[in-house]
């Protein structure tokens, strides 16, 4: 068995989109998300979008990733 880099693209329309796919997609991520105050989540809404800004699109944003796949033989 081996793995393989496969480029991939995450399409998020703005910061909460981001947020939601993070919070499905990571768990513990999620976990210490929820346990913050209004206000602490908007100061990490706010840095997240002056993140996100390098990938700003007409639609939203275009996240550039990688994923490991594993490959049998």
């Amino acid at each position: 068995m081996r793995t393989e880099e496969v480029p991939v693209v995450f399409d998020v329309p703005d910061a909460d989109g981001y947020l939601r796919f993070v919070v499905d997609a990571a768990g513990p991520l999620a976990m210490a998300l929820c346990h913050l105050s209004d206000a602490e989540r908007d100061e990490i809404k706010e840095d997240l979008e002056e993140s996100l800004t390098p990938f700003a699109a007409e639609d939203g944003y275009h996240l550039p990733g990688r994923v490991l796949c594993a490959v049998g033989s």
